[in-house]
């Protein structure tokens, strides 16, 4: 199926030109139903011309707008995001790793993003029935953490630097952690 620009032409006849004309309509309603509902559907409460989903191709981030545009989503890395002058996160993220060996000097862990709200749980390796749970919010460029719940020795605290999520404990321990926040 193709689309035909400018049919009928002004020396044409309708009725001359009908065939292209109503492969025009077909094809425009056929690319309209691509993640929408062109024309609704009532038994399923649908609005016509409303999306069914939204597909995304990977972007790298965005540092700038261009000319005239207040704000851009787009999607990086499985997650969606809105730049406005500032990288928001909109979907959720999930982090889950292991961290470098733990030593008593607290080390990043990983950077929570402004304006943003979250938690962190994670296990150490020679501790592993036990952990830790902490919430956590950056507002204003200042990260803000909750103690929520710790097993006795359970081989890991947290610290702020900044932004930072920091994190020492028992020498040659290492950190399996998952962390998932949302923008705020």
């Amino acid at each position: 199926m193709s689309y035909t620009p400018n049919v009928p032409q002004a020396n044409q006849k309708i009725a001359a030109t009908q065939a292209p004309i109503e492969a025009n309509f077909q094809y425009v309603n056929t690319a309209m139903q691509v993640n929408h509902t062109f024309n609704g559907n009532a038994l399923l409460g649908e609005a016509a011309g409303s999306h069914q989903k939204v597909a995304c191709p990977n972007q790298a981030d965005i540092v700038s707008l261009p000319t005239g545009i207040a704000a851009i989503m787009y999607a990086n890395a499985g997650n969606f995001y809105s730049y406005n002058g500032t990288k928001n996160v909109m979907s959720a993220v999930d982090l889950s790793a292991t961290a470098a060996t733990l030593t008593a000097t607290p080390s990043t862990l990983f950077t929570v993003p402004p304006e943003s709200i979250g938690f962190i749980m994670g296990t150490a390796a020679n501790f592993s029935t036990r952990f830790n749970v902490y919430g956590f919010m950056s507002q204003g460029g200042v990260l803000f953490i909750s103690y929520l719940s710790n097993a006795t020795s359970a081989g890991w605290t947290a610290t702020v630097s900044g932004l930072n999520f920091q994190v020492n404990g028992t020498t040659n321990t290492t950190l399996a952690y998952k962390a998932i926040y949302w923008a705020i």
